[in-house]
């Protein structure tokens, strides 16, 4: 009931090209969801492979390759969620 009136994927895919399709996006599993859409040729910067030597040496990492977002906002904000 609550998606009858709902646009479909392709409304929203065409939608997101054509508002910001050069723009950069920037998230935490961006790719994933950009990806999730189709839009594989879009920018983005993804904070989920985000590196920064600092941060290598103030935390150990089981995976070196994701960044947990609580992680990156604990040493980058000072701030805990």
């Amino acid at each position: 009931e609550w998606l009858r009136d709902a646009p479909t994927l392709t409304q929203v895919r065409e939608h997101l090209r054509q508002f910001y399709g050069s723009s950069v996006f920037i998230g935490h599993s961006v790719k994933h969801d950009l990806n999730s859409l189709g839009l594989l040729d879009v920018f983005c910067i993804d904070t989920y492979h985000y590196e920064d030597a600092e941060e290598e040496e103030l935390l150990q990492w089981q995976n070196k390759n994701a960044k947990k977002l609580k992680d990156l906002v604990s040493i980058y904000l000072n701030a805990q969620i």
